[in-house]
């Protein structure tokens, strides 16, 4: 339900997300709290806009359904589960407080920044694996207790960009990793449309890429200008290459080309012209459709003059 509520903002579907916050559940899980975080992130668009419920009971319980998830999560010692409801109590009551959660977690931090799955003392550092969902969602977390409030100062932060600082010193990590020679062209593309910047030349992954692979790099930079343009300068990628890479996974997949138009693809003739249609000479597909559309409507009787 979250996908499809970044889609669209169907009634139908908005009443269906406010049943499920508002039904207080029966078993509660780290999954369960998971569903309903992410559900109420994606309703509040995380944070930038309120939704408009069908009623204000509505918001009451939701925010009692969140204090129960909430209890269950500290008494369950789950560090994902507290920093995810912490987030959603901020968003329902900016000025909520979130101390005694935040509390929980600062403590638990580890000494190489990590924070672990479940709450408790520890001095070991952690896998990458193991360590980025929780570590990320108490950065959410975080950020969301000191940013997210009606009244009181707002935070002095030690950095201009903390978030932005956050995201290199991350990616300068992983890239400092002994990342297998199969998937550096992917990891150099992730870091690249994460952070903005050019991490081909330090990755320095090979320059060939099989199509199916390109069309999976191409989604993971799709919307995203300065990532593709990394892409394609490190590949080699032209205009013609491209074309070559698109037509061969048109044929893996089973894709049919649409058939080619004929040279007088419209039966009306040419404005009573004798001479060629211009679009005879067009090689390009989306100026035969201009071609067509124009040479329609030249056919067509003029409207009547204005009197």
């Amino acid at each position: 339900m979250p996908h499809r509520l970044a889609l669209c903002d169907d009634p139908a579907l908005l009443e269906q997300a406010e049943t499920a916050l508002t039904t207080p559940p029966a078993l509660i899980t780290p999954n369960h709290v998971a569903q309903v975080a992410q559900l109420l992130m994606q309703l509040y668009h995380h944070g930038a806009r309120r939704p408009r419920l069908s009623h204000p009971r509505a918001y009451t319980l939701i925010f009692d359904h969140l204090r129960m998830l909430a209890d269950w999560a500290q008494g369950a010692g789950c560090t994902g589960s507290v920093a995810r409801i912490a987030f959603c109590l901020r968003l329902l009551d900016n000025d909520h407080p979130v101390a005694d959660m935040m509390s929980d977690l600062i403590q638990v931090q580890r000494p190489d920044g990590s924070f672990p799955i479940r709450l408790g003392f520890g001095t070991a550092d952690q896998a990458f694996a193991d360590a980025v969902q929780p570590t990320v969602q108490v950065a959410m977390a975080l950020h969301m207790a000191a940013w997210k409030r009606w009244h009181g100062p707002a935070p002095v932060w030690l950095q201009p960009h903390p978030v932005q600082t956050a995201a290199r010193q991350l990616a300068d990590r992983i890239a400092a990793m002994d990342i297998p020679a199969g998937m550096a062209l992917s990891v150099a593309t992730s870091l690249s449309r994460a952070t903005g910047e050019n991490w081909f030349p330090r990755l320095a992954p090979p320059r060939h890429v099989a199509p199916d692979d390109l069309a999976r790099l191409g989604r993971v930079c799709f919307r995203d200008p300065f990532s593709a343009r990394h892409l394609r300068g490190w590949l080699g990628l032209t205009r013609q290459a491209r074309a070559r890479h698109a037509s061969t996974i048109r044929k893996r997949r089973g894709w049919q080309a649409a058939p080619w138009p004929s040279r007088h693809p419209c039966p009306m003739r040419w404005s009573g012209c004798g001479t060629a249609p211009p679009w005879r000479a067009m090689s390009c597909r989306s100026s035969i459709a201009r071609g067509w559309h124009n040479t329609t409507w030249t056919a067509r009787p003029p409207p009547p003059s204005a009197p």
